[in-house]
Parts: structure tokens; sequence; C-alpha cells
């Protein structure tokens, strides 16, 4: 718990290849991850953190390409969403965090988004 206090509601997705096949485009994925998006959202409550790790160096990739999703999305409307790359140790992690506009704790959700870089290298 890094803000001291618990937010509900905060889910993570990650998307990963089960293999390394290069796959063909496939528009019914952006059609997919499009519906699952809104529904997700029908609960203002909800918000979710998208992580790309980039250990295969596929990652950055795989953050632009969500980013173009977003960027040619209807959803701009009423989720917002905030990208940060974090450095952990020899890695980069490209995150995205998607919250809706109404969520009242919007202030404490970016909060704690911005410090999760910081939590991850801390010392132990």
């Amino acid at each position: 718990m890094i803000s001291g206090e618990e937010i509900t509601n905060v889910y993570q997705v990650i998307v990963e290849k089960i293999n390394e096949d290069i796959e063909p485009f496939d528009k019914k994925v952006s059609k997919t991850i499009e519906d699952i998006i809104e529904k997700f959202f029908r609960n203002i409550d909800n918000s979710l953190i998208y992580v790309c790790i980039d250990n295969d160096e596929k990652g950055k990739l795989r953050f632009e390409i969500f980013n173009r999703w977003y960027k040619n999305s209807k959803h701009q409307q009423y989720i917002l969403k905030i990208d940060n790359v974090f450095k952990f140790q020899t890695n980069k992690i490209y995150t995205s965090f998607m919250f809706h506009k109404s969520n009242l704790n919007f202030k404490k959700l970016i909060g704690i988004y911005n410090k999760i870089e910081e939590i991850l290298n801390e010392e132990k």
C-alpha cells in the first residue's frame, strides 16, 4: 500500500503472447480491447493500469500500439489516460493509467501512480 490508505477498484491488465510466433494483424483485437474497456468503465470507480515490460525489447512497441488505440478511441470523452515509463533495475516498464473522469479518487490515484517508480527502486 503506497499511500497508506486502501483504494479499491484498481486493476492491472497485462497483454502477453504465449508463444514467439509472428501473428498476422487482426483488427478484431482492437475491437475486443475496446469492448472490454467500455464495459469495465461503466463503473466510474474502476481504474486500470496497463503494463508493458520491455524485457523482450517489444514493450515500447506494445505501449505505442496501446497509445494509438486510445488516441483513436471514442473513450477519450470519459476516460483519462496518463503514461509513465518506469526504470527498474535494468528494465524499462512502459505503463498507462486510466480512470473515469468522474472518479472521485482521481487526485489520490494520480499521486499514487506517480510514486510507483520511487517505490520500485527503494532499497529494501
